[in-house]
């Protein structure tokens, strides 16, 4: 029994000196734990923050390529109200002696085919006129005359207002009757 105590004695002598590396050794186990802890709910945050970074980084990715195609766009129809300024043209009262340029030609070549085909109507109708008026004359007399006339103006008028040529032609057969 005495060497049994004399091992005890000893047994508690060493685990005096043990004891403190002992203390240290269930510090850093509690400390681990209490790390590792803190690492799963950092971790879990760091995957909370990294959903919607990517979220957000999606939508970023999308506003920016919308915001491209509209600027690619814009620029587009700034190129293109560019070229029609560049296409506008100041024109000043022609010069005596001065040559038409390609506009005037082209407003004085449309005027002048108005014109011939302005001219071609009144022919057939002064033809119908004179004809209806031949066949009047022989068979009822001048009575019915003013209504074809009339009639066949209206027709042939394109703008509502009777132009300058057609007055004449009006007030000629207007005389006539």
């Amino acid at each position: 029994l005495l060497e049994w105590v004399y091992a005890c004695v000893e047994y508690l002598r060493k685990a005096k000196e043990i004891k403190p590396v002992w203390e240290s050794l269930n510090n850093c186990a509690q400390n681990r734990s209490r790390a590792e802890v803190q690492l799963k709910a950092a971790k879990e945050k760091l995957d909370v923050m990294q959903g919607r970074a990517d979220a957000k980084e999606k939508v970023m990715l999308e506003l920016k390529r919308v915001s491209d195609r509209k600027e690619r766009e814009m620029q587009k129809l700034k190129d293109l109200l560019q070229e029609c300024k560049d296409m506008v043209v100041e024109y000043t009262p022609r010069l005596e002696g001065k040559e038409l340029d390609v506009y005037e030609q082209m407003e004085r070549e449309q005027a002048h085919s108005d014109r011939e085909q302005v001219e071609i109507v009144m022919e057939l109708l002064l033809g119908d006129v004179e004809k209806k008026v031949t066949e009047e004359e022989s068979s009822r007399g001048l009575q019915g005359l003013l209504v074809i006339p009339q009639t066949m103006m209206d027709s042939t008028s394109t703008s509502g207002a009777p132009s300058e040529e057609e007055e004449s032609v009006m007030g000629l057969i207007q005389r006539e009757v």
